[in-house]
């Protein structure tokens, strides 16, 4: 009998991070996968391109509300694996389908109480959801597994620069506002300092245009990648995401930066998405409250708030270009701080044992 597994995604880093690994254990195994793309404002656009370089079986997605919800309850499988996204959609499948639904979340979601396992990455996420009630397994980050399967050869030129990576995250809206910014930050480092290497790292799936475009705003882009090369950077700028986890790996110092003027484009979900398609001021009032929410926020860098200390400093507020080049700048000179930082990455990245990917399919083969 064929074994057939579903899993849905809703965004880049879950597709990325998360359902690349899983999918090549899977197959591995001869299991039948197939790939479900959920309609969610945190998608990026790029799921289904994405999903074309990672041999399943089948793609589905993304589409609008009603024809997800005709293609889920109609899909005939084994078991369901949820990676991100609104609950609904996998209750949904286990319903119709009489089958065990699996999620894997970094967080507390309504209706993991309905749920037949549900998985995490780290004791200190485990904990919030089983103060709530919930029998979270830690299975270890599939981020790390992930970064396992990133074979590009690239290294730096062996000399004395500083040496700094760009990462600008992998939603389109964020990278074209971050192009311009990223841009005159770096003009203003230039400034500041002769002694700078610098990379753009890029998704591997960007298009070649809007990597010539980073090209000819002289940001040297790149969309190889390996653990190695992000890792001996002497600092990483990034905004929030599953990338922090991806520097966590890598043991670099980072930066975590959230530019207010970035708000506008930050996606948003509940009563915050609705408000921002009212016709007549209602982008500014999201904005407005994501500044006051941002001020009041506890830390946004997952490995921060794993370790419930900073350890990648994070950057919010009415940042300008020169403001962060001179934050940069501060930083790459305080050596101590650095390795600190470096060794607090080593020991939260730890935390992680074994192989995610392989315990997750394990337990799925034991629920078929």
């Amino acid at each position: 009998m064929i074994k057939k597994i579903s899993i849905l995604v809703n965004g880049p880093g879950e597709m990325w991070g998360w359902a690349r690994p899983i999918n090549r254990e899977l197959r591995k195994r001869d299991f039948h996968v197939s790939v479900h793309i959920l309609p969610c404002q945190f998608s990026s656009g790029s799921e289904v391109v994405m999903a074309e370089t990672m041999d399943f079986n089948e793609i589905h997605g993304c589409s609008n509300v009603f024809r997800t919800f005709q293609a889920l309850g109609s899909s005939k499988t084994n078991c369901v694996l949820q990676l991100g996204g609104e609950l609904l959609w996998g209750l949904l499948m286990k319903k119709a389908g009489k089958v065990p639904l699996l999620c894997y979340s970094y967080g507390y979601k309504k209706g993991m109480s309905y749920c037949d396992r549900v998985l995490t990455a780290y004791e200190e996420m485990a904990v919030p959801m089983r103060e709530r009630g919930i029998h979270a397994e830690v299975v270890g980050d599939l981020v790390k597994n992930s970064m396992d399967l990133d074979e590009d050869t690239l290294a730096w030129e062996k000399d004395k620069t500083r040496k700094i990576v760009f990462l600008p995250g992998s939603r389109p809206g964020l990278r074209s506002m971050a192009l311009p910014f990223l841009a005159a930050t770096l003009k203003e480092l230039k400034a500041l300092s002769s002694d700078l290497e610098f990379r753009t790292l890029l998704p591997s799936f960007i298009e070649k245009e809007e990597l010539d475009h980073w090209g000819a705003m002289g940001m040297n882009p790149t969309t190889l990648r390996n653990r190695e090369f992000l890792g001996s950077a002497d600092l990483v700028i990034a905004p929030p995401g599953t990338n922090n986890l991806e520097i966590m790996h890598s043991h670099a110092p980072a930066l975590v930066v959230i530019p207010f003027s970035f708000l506008k484009s930050i996606p948003v979900s509940g009563a915050l998405s609705l408000l921002e398609r009212f016709p007549l001021g209602g982008e500014a009032m999201k904005v407005t409250i994501l500044r006051r929410s941002e001020r009041k926020a506890g830390f946004v860098s997952w490995p921060n708030r794993i370790a419930k200390k900073e350890i990648q400093k994070e950057i919010r507020g009415d940042i300008t270009p020169k403001g962060l080049a001179m934050i940069i700048r501060k930083y790459l000179k305080d050596t101590a701080k650095l390795d600190r930082s470096r060794l607090e990455a080593i020991s939260i990245s730890s935390r992680s044992q074994g192989d995610g990917a392989y315990r997750i399919v394990e337990l799925l083969e034991g629920m078929i």
